[in-house]
């Protein structure tokens, strides 16, 4: 757990210095960096997904303990073939993201089975587009392991998805009307997979200093200490 703790910190730390810095250098903050860490034992406005291409959710979305620490987001399957769980976001994470540098969170499966690990957006016309981790989206995890999709095409992680609409990246981007965490296991190895720490970093030059001292108190709650 200290391994696991030491990694949310540290993503916290830098969170942190990029609200200074931006705190420092604009006048007009109004933005806030949006974390959700489950710890009141809710979902914290998240949903059991059913977007247009796969209305079916297979399953159950809980927050449940162990976090990383405390409570975490957990997909329970309970369909024959894997199911299909995705966990939506709350409605704020939508409308034009093209500004916000990323999305990261931390993940972990209790018997270190193997995780589809993407995330994906809902454009108004129906398209989609999802983003894979570096690792192709398929990973052993025995452990918390932290991951991270910038909201960036050029990163080569992002490709639309098939049968959804032609809308580009772009266009979608700038007009999100759904964010998605996927959360599916590989059929007949696992029943379960834990979200935690899902970090979302609006543009740093509209962040604002309530962000920034949201941020110093969680780090201080979870016993982060300056190295």
């Amino acid at each position: 757990m200290g391994i696991s703790r030491s990694i949310g910190c540290r993503r916290l730390a830098v969170a942190a210095t990029i609200l200074a810095l931006a705190a420092l250098s604009s006048p007009q903050v109004h933005a806030a960096v949006y974390v959700y860490d489950y710890d009141d034992g809710t979902l914290q406005g998240w949903t059991e997904g059913k977007p247009p291409w796969n209305p079916q959710f297979l399953g159950s979305l809980r927050a449940l303990e162990p976090g990383n620490p405390g409570h975490a987001m957990v997909a329970t399957d309970h369909g024959a073939t894997g199911g299909a769980l995705l966990a939506q976001a709350p409605a704020v994470i939508s409308g034009d993201l093209s500004s916000w540098p990323s999305v990261s969170w931390d993940e972990w499966l209790p018997d270190g089975s193997i995780i589809r690990t993407s995330v994906s957006v809902l454009g108004p016309d129906g398209t989609v587009y999802q983003g894979e981790t570096p690792d192709q989206g398929v990973i052993s995890t025995e452990s918390w392991q932290e991951r991270f999709i910038p909201f960036d095409f050029g990163s080569g992680l992002w490709s639309i998805r098939d049968g959804t609409g032609s809308a580009s990246f772009d266009e979608v981007i700038t007009n999100v009307v759904g964010f998605y965490i996927h959360m599916d296991v590989t059929p007949g190895q696992s029943t379960e997979a834990s979200v935690d720490n899902v970090i979302f970093l609006p543009e740093p030059a509209t962040v604002s200093l309530l962000a920034l001292g949201g941020l110093v108190a969680l780090r201080r709650r979870r016993g982060c200490r300056g190295s």
